[in-house]
C-alpha cells in the first residue's frame, strides 16, 4: 500500500511539473514579440497624416475658409483645411502645411486659393487652384514620376516635383511663375505649349513669347523677399 500510495505521489507530481512547464511556455509566447501577420495588420494600422493644416498666419482675423458650399468661416493656427475648400488672404500673409510630405505653402495678402484635392493616400496629387495673389510654395519631392502637386492659373497650368518656386496672378494682366530650386513644368493652357522652368528662371503666359528665361539675382531677390517663410524654415526633402 505503502508504495502504491508513493507511485501515484510521483504521477501527480510529475504531471503537476509538466502543467507548470505548459503554463511558462504560453507566458513567455504572450510576451514575445509579435508574429509577422500581427506586426503586418499594426503597420496597416498607422495612417499617414494627410491633413493640411494653418500653422502660420501674420493676422488670423484676416482670413476666411470658404467651404465647397459657399460658406465662409473664420480659421485659426492648427486648424484644418478640406478639400473643395479656398482659403483667403485679405490684410495678412498665411502659411499651410501638408502634413503627412511636409510641403510648404505661403499665400500673400490678397490672394485667393482653392484646394481642389488633397491626397488621403500615399501617392495621390494635390490639385490647387490660384485665382488670384501670390503664393509660394517649397513642394515635397514625388515618390513616382508624376508630379506630387499641380496648380491651375485663370492662364497655365503648373506640374510640381519637389521644387521652392512663386506664382503670381493677376487676372488679364500677370500669370508667371519663378523657380528657385527645382523643375517646373509649366504650361500656358491657350497654346498647350509647356516649357520647364528650372532655378533662376522666369516665365510668364502674358509676354508676346512664351519662354523660360533668367530671372537675374535682382529680379529674384525681389520676388522671394516677401514670401519668406515664418512658420519654419522649408527643406527640401
Amino acid at each position: 500500500m505503502v508504495n502504491l500510495w508513493r507511485f501515484k505521489m510521483k504521477k501527480i507530481s510529475s504531471l503537476v511539473c509538466f502543467a507548470l512547464v505548459l503554463l511558462s511556455l504560453a507566458l513567455l509566447m504572450s510576451q514575445s514579440p509579435q508574429n509577422s501577420s500581427q506586426r503586418a495588420a499594426t503597420s496597416t494600422s498607422v495612417k499617414a497624416d494627410f491633413r493640411l493644416i494653418l500653422v502660420y498666419a501674420d493676422d488670423e482675423d484676416q482670413l476666411q475658409v470658404i467651404d465647397k458650399s459657399g460658406k465662409a468661416n473664420k480659421i485659426r493656427i492648427g486648424e484644418e483645411l478640406m478639400q473643395g475648400s479656398t482659403i483667403v488672404s485679405q490684410k495678412t500673409a498665411a502659411e499651410l502645411e501638408l502634413k503627412a510630405t511636409g510641403t510648404l505653402l505661403r499665400i500673400n495678402a490678397n490672394s485667393r486659393m482653392r484646394f481642389d484635392q488633397l491626397p488621403k493616400k500615399s501617392g495621390e496629387q494635390t490639385l490647387i487652384g490660384l485665382l488670384v495673389g501670390k503664393i509660394r510654395i517649397a513642394a515635397a519631392k514625388s515618390t513616382n514620376s508624376d508630379p506630387s502637386l499641380k496648380i491651375v492659373t485663370p492662364t497655365a497650368a503648373a506640374g510640381v516635383r519637389g521644387t521652392d518656386f512663386v506664382m503670381m496672378v493677376n487676372p488679364g494682366l500677370k500669370d508667371w511663375i519663378c523657380v528657385q530650386e527645382g523643375l517646373v513644368q509649366f504650361t500656358k493652357l491657350a497654346t498647350s505649349k509647356t516649357v520647364d522652368v528650372g532655378p533662376g528662371l522666369f516665365a510668364e503666359t502674358y509676354d508676346a513669347v512664351f519662354e523660360a528665361k533668367p530671372a537675374g539675382a535682382e529680379r529674384l531677390a525681389k520676388i522671394f523677399g516677401d514670401v519668406v517663410f515664418s512658420s519654419r524654415k522649408a527643406i527640401i526633402q
